[in-house]
């Protein structure tokens, strides 16, 4: 039976600003339990030293008060609260890096045992977009194959109706509460989502949308996922990102492919290039789905290599080899490799995706992105170090001085710069973007970040 008075504990805690998924985990570590957190004196809590002052007065703030009201309340409105400890949550999820500590839902969660694709692609799609979209998800539908996707304007969208005309189930995840519809232009499908599937967030009710949140749900659709299919995706988009997530999480790439001249499907197109599964047909895809064995250990085996692969990938020589979807040739001894415009893009081990590009003839766009070849590294290192020593001074917070210091001139992923400061992706993410908006770190592609240079 479930403690409601634990899920509503966890609950309170995932409000918390500025604590974050680590944080929460941290706590309760520490704590032994989520009861023992609310319990503590709060001169206990002033003795962490993970904690800023502000956090430990809403820490206070919150374990003062009741938080089955506040759960109930929800409840009462609609809103269902899985933290990581309750047995409906997602058993995919809690294999991913960073996993949330909970998931607020409207409607349902997706059923365990079903097959899931992720649909991802671009806000300002085209009408070949669309008609491809729309041609998958209903096949999906047809198949009993849930579709996962973010309810943004275009492909997402599309994906979403699709399905549903197809009389399959579909999922939104957002980056808001579950209760803020964005962009309002989508409510009635918002609405209908509700009404058959489920509408699903990490961010507590009444959270606005802010770009930093949605790379960070892209983790949480890819996680939901068997599979992703990437529709219409510039050469440097946020599609990507969710790509980069799938493939840390061993999951299947597939890409529709487009015409050389049309930039949105560059970044589609470019996947297919390093060795994405083309995407021709929707009953071939969803057979192969229907065909994926989910297994735990396969999982994790995948995340950490992916670790490895995003350290290594700039000191790798890379052979061109056709075993992205990590299908063929398992018994091949790990190599790392890195993709388009996706700095570590992925680790060959048994079931992991993999992908790997040559020494000769890699493309300019490769070449210019977020990961650069090691041979190209020390050019840059005197000017690490004044730019390190000229700029960390114009920086007045501690912790986004951290940041900055964790990056170089040449891309640092999110994985490296979250390992180097410790600190969880969500509360990282948003310091990232007010470095960029500063001016003082640049994006080098979707999931990793360079240092701008004076002058």
């Amino acid at each position: 039976m479930t403690d409601i008075y634990n899920e509503a504990r966890w609950m309170a805690l995932s409000k918390i600003d500025g604590l974050g998924a680590a944080g929460a985990r941290l706590l309760v570590e520490r704590f032994g339990d989520t009861m023992g957190v609310f319990e503590a004196e709060k001169e206990e809590i002033l003795e962490i030293d993970f904690l800023k002052p502000e956090v430990v007065e809403e820490l206070a703030e919150i374990t003062g008060i009741d938080p089955i009201s506040e759960y109930m309340r929800l409840r009462d409105a609609g809103i269902d609260y899985y933290s990581m400890e309750h047995p409906l949550y997602p058993k995919r999820l809690r294999l991913i890096d960073s996993p949330p500590i909970g998931l607020f839902v409207k409607g349902k969660l997706p059923a365990e045992g079903r097959k899931a694709a992720a649909i991802v692609g671009s806000r300002t799609c085209s009408s070949y977009g669309r008609t491809a979209c729309d041609l998958f998800c209903k096949e999906f539908a047809r198949e009993k194959i849930d579709v996962i996707s973010g309810m943004a304007i275009g492909i997402d969208a599309c994906a979403h109706q699709s399905a549903l005309a197809g009389g399959g189930k579909t999922y939104a995840v957002l980056g808001c509460g579950v209760d803020v519809c964005y962009p309002m232009a989508n409510y009635t499908l918002y609405e209908q989502i509700i009404e058959t599937g489920g509408v699903i967030s990490e961010f507590y009710p009444g959270t606005k949308p802010i770009a930093m949140r949605f790379p960070m749900r892209n983790r949480i659709i890819a996680g939901l996922s068997d599979a992703v299919l990437a529709v219409e995706a510039r050469r440097k988009s946020g599609t990507l990102i969710t790509v980069g997530c799938a493939l840390n999480q061993g999951k299947e790439v597939y890409s529709i492919p487009g015409r050389l001249t049309d930039k949105l499907s560059e970044g589609c197109n470019g996947l297919i290039a390093i060795g994405a599964r083309i995407a021709l047909s929707p009953k071939e895809m969803a057979d192969d789905i229907k065909k994926t064995a989910f297994e735990e250990t396969a999982a994790l085996s995948c995340k950490t290599t992916f670790k490895e692969a995003v350290s290594l990938s700039s000191k790798t020589s890379f052979e061109q080899t056709d075993t992205f979807r990590g299908k063929t040739n398992r018994s091949k001894e790990r190599r790392d490799g890195a993709g388009f415009e996706t700095p570590g893009f992925g680790a060959s081990e048994k079931r992991c995706t993999s992908a790997f590009m040559s020494d000769d003839g890699i493309s300019t766009n490769v070449k210019e992105g977020a990961r650069r070849s090691l041979k190209g590294i020390n050019k840059y290192k005197q000017a690490t170090l004044f730019d390190k020593q000229s700029r960390e001074a114009d920086i007045s917070s501690e912790d986004a001085k951290k940041v900055f210091l964790a990056t170089d001139v040449t891309a640092t992923t999110v994985v490296e710069i979250a390992e180097k400061t410790g600190f969880d992706i969500g509360k990282l993410m948003g310091i990232l973007g007010s470095l960029e908006l500063d001016g003082f770190i640049r994006q080098e592609g979707p999931g990793a970040y360079a240092r701008v240079l004076m002058g």
